[in-house]
Parts: C-alpha cells; sequence; structure tokens
C-alpha cells in the first residue's frame, strides 16, 4: 500500500508491508518509494569500530553523530577508572564537531 509520510520538513512517498523474520516473526516495514535503503550493500565494520542504524531506515534523524562528546584511549586505561582520566582521555577529541 502507498502512503506519505513525514520526515522532518520532508513529506515521503513510502510504501508499506508485511515483513516476516526467518524465526516467525512478523512486522510491518515502510520504505521509501525512491531509492530505499532496503537492499543495500553489505558494510563491514573493522573491529574495534560501531556502526549505529536508528530505527527507521529510510527516515532516520537519530542516528547520524554531530559531535564527539568524550573520547578516551581504552589501550591507556579504562574509562572506568575516572582517577586515571588525565591519562586516558584524548582532549583533542573532546566535544569535537565531525565533518
Amino acid at each position: 500500500m502507498k502512503l506519505k509520510i513525514n520526515c522532518g520538513n520532508e513529506v515521503l512517498d513510502a510504501v508499506f508491508f508485511e515483513e516476516t523474520l526467518p524465526n516467525g516473526t512478523s512486522y510491518i516495514s515502510v520504505y521509501r518509494s525512491d531509492g530505499t535503503m532496503k537492499n543495500t550493500d553489505k558494510f563491514l565494520v573493522p573491529d574495534n569500530h560501531f556502526f549505529f542504524m536508528g530505527d527507521n531506515r529510510d527516515c532516520s534523524k537519530d542516528s547520524k553523530a554531530q559531535i564527539i562528546f568524550f573520547s578516551n584511549d581504552k589501550k591507556k586505561g579504562s574509562f572506568f577508572k575516572f582517577w586515571k582520566w588525565g591519562e586516558t582521555i584524548r582532549y583533542e577529541r573532546l566535544i569535537k564537531k565531525i565533518r
């Protein structure tokens, strides 16, 4: 079925249908009609790196990092050992805007 959805200040044409996972769980999915992210290439995330994706694949606003708030070098010490932060904090990366 086709419909229109609000994505921030944008109105998108979308289609929705029921998807069933291999374990039998079903849910309703909504995808953009033009250029959906439904069948993208595979992305390999290197070891010790993270990939974040919002719960709304085609209209995700919450997974776009804009600032590095805190950065700790775990090779030098644990984040939880706050008394060693003077040695482990990467000050050049604190509150740094991501381009």
